[in-house]
């Protein structure tokens, strides 16, 4: 087949042309075109993709019926008459709320010039984003998977550090097995010790036959998010068992051999935790033999339109969004990362009138 030479994107939705340009500019020129040009008729070396919901039914009608080439993709709402019209045609086309990585799909296999191309999310798709920060990260869990050894993930609140805990867990050997899961942050000073490692009947006052998180996890991984707020002395406790794996329930003798994959996660500063004495620098070294560090929003705003499109496929409603609101989204520093994005466009979702959102719908705290 011949190489296709000429992108042609159709569409007035800001958001649909900021997220499409930005991903086919990688490997191809993309021209944007929010009016039908009929100088393209026949163009065979020519790949159009067409936001058929941004324009009329006679428009679209007449465009598509002259156009007369198999490399047109159909961008569309639930309009009945523009998707018979489609149909009719034998025309490929996704509807909204769109799927992106099938987009790439379908022009990758229509071109060679992006046939090298993929899409980062195709893999591991929870972790949504397309810039090199995300791209490295994808990586460094596709790598730290394969091996059993413990993870230690960093960063600030909101940037998603249980997602990447569950791609690692999820992309290894132990994916069939349950990842077990502990926030350090919620257990008070009487309840680690017994729920880390289970308890006998009067091992303590109220005690019962428990099995700890730790013999939940043989076999699997272990998820401790929020290491750091752990205490002192179930560090210690923590720190044996990491050496020796073996466990023991509080009020017991019998030491039982386990196998189980730690993965923690943190956003406290542990230099400044050890020098306070707050956090054991033997059990640093031990929880971080591979180290993965999940970038703030901040540092990957070129995800934001992707982003939102995500969070706005979350709603039953279709929803655009202008690019004044992209651009104020972009302009804010987001200390409360992914979290606070979601919600800002839950919120500009829910303030929006005919289901546009402008930038006056969207309501960011300074």
């Amino acid at each position: 087949m011949e190489r296709l030479k000429y992108f042609y994107l159709f569409s007035k939705n800001e958001l649909n042309i900021k997220v499409l340009k930005s991903i086919l500019d990688k490997k191809v020129e993309v021209s944007v075109l929010k009016e039908f040009d009929r100088e393209l008729i026949g163009k065979k070396d020519s790949f159009f993709i067409i936001d058929v919901s941004c324009y009329a039914y006679f428009e679209v009608d007449n465009f598509l019926k002259i156009l007369n080439t198999e490399n047109i993709l159909i961008l569309s709402s639930g309009n009945y008459k523009k998707l018979k019209l489609v149909s009719s045609l034998g025309l490929e086309f996704c509807l909204k709320p769109f799927d992106y990585n099938t987009i790439i799909d379908i022009i990758t296999n229509k071109d060679k010039n992006v046939k090298n191309y993929k899409f980062c999310d195709n893999f591991i798709p929870e972790i949504v984003g397309k810039s090199v920060e995300i791209i490295k990260l994808k990586k460094k869990i596709s790598v730290f998977s394969k091996s059993m050894k413990p993870v230690l993930i960093v960063g600030e609140t909101g940037t998603g550090k249980e997602l990447v805990a569950r791609s690692i867990h999820n992309l290894s050997q132990r994916k069939d097995k349950k990842l077990i899961t502990v926030n350090c942050s919620s257990l008070s000073n009487s309840l680690n010790l017994s729920t880390l490692f289970g308890s006998v009947e009067g091992a303590f006052t109220d005690a019962r036959n428990s099995i700890g998180k730790f013999e939940l996890a043989d076999k699997s991984s272990l998820f401790l998010d929020e290491i750091g707020e752990l205490d002192y002395k179930s560090q210690s406790l923590l720190l044996r068992v990491l050496e020796d794996n073996k466990v023991s329930k509080l009020g017991s003798n019998i030491e039982k051999e386990i196998s189980v994959r730690i993965i923690s996660a943190t956003n406290i500063n542990f230099k400044e935790a050890i020098e306070r004495k707050e956090f054991r620098q033997d059990l640093y070294y031990r929880l971080s033999s591979l180290k993965i560090e999940v970038p703030p929003l901040r540092d990957r705003k070129d995800d934001i339109p992707i982003l939102v499109n995500h969070f706005l496929k979350e709603s039953e409603k279709d929803y655009e969004i202008s690019l004044s609101s992209i651009e104020k989204l972009q302009n804010h520093s987001w200390p409360g990362n992914i979290r606070e994005l979601r919600n800002v466009i839950h919120n500009a979702a829910l303030m929006s009138k005919n289901g546009i959102i402008k930038a006056s719908d969207i309501s960011i705290e300074d």
